[in-house]
């Protein structure tokens, strides 16, 4: 995952100096024909943003047009297991139809009974083929669900490991956890830092409210104030409007907790 991102930011960063350099070469461009200096300085900026917006704007519309591609293979793909699963059921009965021919009595007492067996298949076939690719689905869900949660607690092990004992760090991790799934948080939690200032616990709540986005900075703040002993004293309107303050200050920064899908 570094490696990718590494690999993004060196992606951007010479496209940026490539449109500095096209800048650069209008602005001399126009220095030569006579411009002045002020004049110069503001095409170098108008054509290297130009141009840097325009690359933005391609990889956001290309990486929209491969998404709904690969939304639509997705589907094609599911209607294909939910008609092969179809066939293969409709095929079975026929295995067990009789080989002889039976009297005319027999052949109607026997047709309208295969006629109630295929009415039933026809009906159940489209549920056990939905159903089983719900069940997968739900699966892939709960997995992706778990693994964010993994980073996250992971995340949470590491900022506070220093900085708190082992028994109230098992609590804040179940915490987490009851957060990232929208359960309420007992108000008996009382969790205790060394080291950590009020604005180190700003931070992590902020980075963990990013992280999930399955709440508003309200329920972010009263987390905060719940858990650690130190907030207990301050508003939740006072939490709520510091979270972002002097990021790179602290022990704990602001920062993306980051994670892929796969």
């Amino acid at each position: 995952m570094k490696k990718k991102i590494i690999d993004i930011i060196l992606q951007y960063v010479t496209v940026f100096f490539c449109c500095v350099f096209v800048g650069a070469v209008a602005r001399i461009a126009l220095m030569r024909s006579g411009v002045d200096d002020y004049t110069g300085n503001i095409v170098f900026w108008v054509v290297t943003s130009v141009l840097y917006i325009a690359y933005l704007g391609i990889v956001f519309f290309f990486h929209e047009i491969l998404e709904r591609i690969n939304v639509i293979r997705a589907s094609k793909k599911i209607k294909k297991q939910s008609k092969v699963t179809q066939e293969n059921n409709y095929l079975e009965p026929k295995e067990n139809y009789p080989n002889q021919r039976p009297e005319i009595s027999t052949v109607t007492e026997e047709s309208a009974s295969v006629k109630g067996s295929m009415s039933s298949q026809e009906v159940n076939v489209p549920e056990v083929g939905f159903e089983e690719i719900r069940t997968q689905q739900q699966v892939l869900l709960d997995k992706k669900k778990q693994d964010k949660l993994d980073i996250a607690l992971d995340y949470t092990r590491k900022k506070f490991a220093l900085y708190t004992n082992d028994e109230d760090l098992i609590i804040l991790c179940e915490a987490v956890k009851n957060y990232s799934n929208q359960n309420d948080i007992s108000d008996d939690i009382s969790i205790t830092t060394t080291e950590l200032s009020n604005l180190d616990l700003y931070h992590f709540g902020w980075n963990i409210w990013n992280y999930f986005k399955v709440t508003n900075q309200d329920a972010i703040a009263k987390f905060l104030k719940l858990v650690f002993v130190s907030l207990k004293d301050v508003e939740q309107g006072s939490i709520k409007s510091h979270l972002r303050d002097d990021e790179k200050k602290g022990i704990i920064k602001i920062e993306e907790i980051c994670w892929e899908l796969e």
